[in-house]
């Protein structure tokens, strides 16, 4: 193994496999000044998908996987809400038709 000088800054093996399995950016956040620790846990869940043929991080598939199905279930509840309020005011608009038709037929 080389030696380095005392006193000098230096690295001889820096790990970034995994925290750039799990985000693509942690190189360009650091040099524009943001130097938070990548958001990689470090499971090595990542390295099982290799096997696979695709490597990809297993949290952050959870992670994303999760999140699609809370927005789904959103989106199934909003435009349920929508389906009732419109069958309300289709309610509402009938009597309205009826009423006012009701009250051409005595003029």
């Amino acid at each position: 193994m080389k030696k380095f000088p005392e006193g000098e800054n230096y690295t001889d093996f820096i790990s970034m496999s995994r925290p750039l399995i799990h985000e693509s950016d942690p190189p360009n956040r650091w040099k524009s000044g943001d130097i938070s620790p990548a958001h990689c846990i470090r499971c090595n869940s990542c390295y099982k998908t290799m096997f696979n043929g695709e490597v990809y991080c297993v949290v952050r598939k959870r992670l994303e996987n999760k999140k699609l199905q809370e927005e789904k279930i959103f989106l199934k509840k909003f435009i349920l809400r929508l389906i009732r309020e419109f069958q309300f005011l289709a309610i509402q608009l009938k009597i309205v038709l009826i009423l006012f038709l009701n009250n051409q037929n005595f003029h």
